[in-house]
């Protein structure tokens, strides 16, 4: 498979923008409405219209996938070079790498000029332990795809996701962040899907245990996820509408149990090319979970 690991700290800085830009994300991810609301209260005026204006996220999304096609040196600071990039130069990328988004070039260099100012106001001031676990997972996810650049590995790294019948030449761009977690983030082209995935082993910015620990007994903790689990056990593979006709639960309450078993390690989904996403029972990270808690107890123990 055709894989790259990449990682530059700008890409934090796009992913706690798109949190603090978009009304609906923050609700599925670990920091929630609460972290968006101080950010706000505690923006300046220059970054309102990133928490206000949700017509951003077009510009936000070009410079993400931008940036993921053609990774920037780490010692660059690629958004003052695109801030002051002429129209030309946004028509030759679009053509080059066949970006979609809807976002004008002016649209684009005032994202890029607010991304700056969120740099400067939020971001740097961030815990050392965020990108030094950020930089850590890159590390670790690029030596396990060295070493073996399979779908087996592409679907550990992804938490789940297992992809059929695409191209060989289709390229898998991944990258760890943290803002979004549990959430992984994608953005699929013709040829070339980014993942965006949340880096678990980073604690909480208010000081508290890695969410990964509660993530798991919390998911087994609901009588209609178990059952969901139940369905998938009996099946090798089983679609959406297997899911909520053989357990019995609506449809919006399956999709949501299904994203906190996602988020969980417990369901794999099956992405395939012009065909539904099928899921089955993933029993990793229930074999994995005793020793991850027993490691963290230890070290507790040992403060």
């Amino acid at each position: 498979m055709n894989i790259k690991i990449v990682y530059h700290p700008v890409y934090e800085s796009i992913v706690s923008a798109q949190l603090a830009n978009s009304k609906k994300l923050h609700k599925q991810t670990d920091l929630g409405g609460k972290w968006r609301k101080k950010q706000f209260e505690e923006a300046p005026s220059c970054l309102r219209p990133l928490f206000e204006n949700e017509s951003l996220n077009p510009a936000l999304a070009w410079l993400e996938s931008y940036l993921h096609f053609k990774p920037p040196a780490a010692e660059e600071s690629p958004l003052e070079e695109i801030k002051n990039w002429e129209e030309a130069t946004f028509t030759e990328i679009r053509h080059k790498y066949s970006l979609h988004q809807e976002a004008s070039a002016e649209e684009i260099r005032e994202a890029a000029q607010l991304l700056l100012q969120w740099q400067e106001h939020y971001v740097r001031h961030l815990p050392p332990f965020v990108e030094e676990g950020l930089r850590f997972s890159f590390q670790h996810m690029k030596e396990q795809l060295e070493a073996e650049p399979s779908g087996e590995q592409l679907e550990r790294v992804t938490n789940g996701l297992c992809h059929h019948n695409y191209p060989e030449e289709h390229e898998f761009i991944i990258s760890p962040q943290f803002h979004c977690r549990p959430v992984i983030l994608f953005s699929h082209y013709e040829q070339r899907t980014i993942y965006q995935v949340p880096v678990e082993m980073i604690p909480s910015l208010d000081g508290g245990v890695q969410p990964a620990l509660t993530r798991l007994p919390a998911a087994l903790a609901d009588e209609s996820r178990l059952r969901l689990l139940q369905v998938l056990a009996e099946k090798e593979q089983a679609t959406f509408t297997d899911l909520y006709k053989e357990a019995h639960l609506a449809k919006s309450t399956v999709h949501h149990h299904l994203i906190i078993l996602r988020a969980s390690g417990l369901v794999r989904v099956h992405l395939s090319l012009g065909a539904k996403d099928t899921y089955s029972l993933r029993t990793d990270q229930l074999q994995q979970y005793p020793a991850q808690l027993l490691s963290y107890l230890r070290k507790e123990g040992e403060k």
